[in-house]
């Protein structure tokens, strides 16, 4: 998921990516409106697919 780093989701710009677990990866984002800083956590592709993992996701957020 480095691919992300310098993409935009939303308004929050991935600056770098600072973590990676099993099911997602951390990055830290600046919102574009505001600039300040966040950790931003996306889960991978192959998980977000199984919705059982997308309402854990939820439920830990």
């Amino acid at each position: 998921m480095a691919g992300l780093v310098g993409k935009t989701l939303d308004r929050y710009r991935l600056v770098e990516q600072i973590g990676q677990g099993g099911m997602a990866t951390v990055f830290r984002a600046v919102d574009t409106k505001n600039m300040n800083e966040y950790a931003i956590k996306v889960l991978s592709p192959t998980i977000a697919a199984d919705r059982r993992f997308v309402l854990r996701f939820r439920r830990e957020a």
